[in-house]
């Protein structure tokens, strides 16, 4: 048995464990070990709350997250809700220190919440950490910026399946803007998360019957992962067929058939390479 004055490091090594061969893309791997990491923490908070709370809600997110790639967001929500609640707990009494936790913690619960077609339920909570770190951004841009837009992303896309695509809109302008400036900054990191946002901007711009609009923002992303693809085609090619299939009804809208007829094959082609 490990001693009980090598408990926390031992947790801490499994936690680490877990996130590197989560990175190398071994969920199912991660996933006893996050969950070793979790049951020791617990013991630890149980005993010495305010020293080892911290370290559980730590643990319970990266489960949290180990689940929920795996398939099982039903299941990783109460994980990830216990690790939210600590960290409101945390945060009330630190802000400084704990705010950011819980916005990545509300995140990663809203996302769960959609995953299981509760997206009225991930809205609040999604504009709970938009405005977080919204603050965050102000006080340290450079490394908050790219949070918010994700989260911007996020809450964008959930007024969108709730039927507010004109709501929706000025937020996931503004994620465009954000991941525009980082792109530009820094293209490798940034330009698959402009992408993205491009295309749920095109999305949104075609729900409210903008086709016109929406086709320069399509057609970008249509570029941006076409050269990504070229790239890393294994990771890559799933979103530009994607991408071409969003242009694609996009010039049927417009009654471009011959084009939108030609992103169509193109989309078709790729999905078969990939099967």
């Amino acid at each position: 048995a490990i001693p009980v004055r090598y408990r926390p490091e031992l947790a801490r090594s499994l936690d680490n464990l877990g996130v590197y061969l989560s990175e190398l893309g071994r969920p199912a791997d991660a996933l006893p070990i996050s969950q070793e990491a979790v049951d020791i923490r617990r013991e630890l908070a149980a005993a010495n709350p305010d020293r080892y709370r911290p370290d559980l809600a730590s643990s319970l997110n990266n489960l949290g997250i180990r689940l929920s790639a795996l398939g099982r967001p039903a299941d990783a929500l109460p994980v990830t809700q216990q690790a939210a609640d600590i960290y409101r707990e945390l945060a009330a009494a630190n802000p400084d220190r704990y705010r950011p936790d819980l916005a990545a913690s509300l995140n990663n619960f809203c996302v769960q919440l959609f995953e299981v077609g509760r997206p009225a339920d991930a809205l609040p909570i999604s504009q709970e950490a938009v405005d977080i770190y919204r603050e965050l951004a102000a006080a340290l841009p450079g490394r908050y910026r790219p949070d918010l837009a994700s989260s911007l992303d996020n809450l964008g896309v959930y007024l969108s399946e709730l039927g507010r695509p004109a709501d929706a809109l000025p937020i996931t302008q503004e994620a465009v803007d954000i991941r525009r400036e980082l792109a530009a900054a820094i293209p490798d990191r940034y330009r698959p998360d402009l992408a993205g946002s491009l295309n749920n901007l095109g999305i949104l711009l075609s729900q409210l019957d903008r086709p016109a609009d929406a086709l320069p923002i399509s057609q970008e992303a249509v570029d941006i992962y076409r050269q990504l693809a070229a790239a890393i085609p294994d990771r890559y090619r799933p979103n530009l067929a994607r991408s071409l299939h969003l242009l694609a009804d996009i010039l049927t809208s417009l009654s471009a058939a011959a084009e939108a007829e030609q992103a169509r094959s193109e989309a078709g082609a790729l999905l078969r390479e990939l099967l």
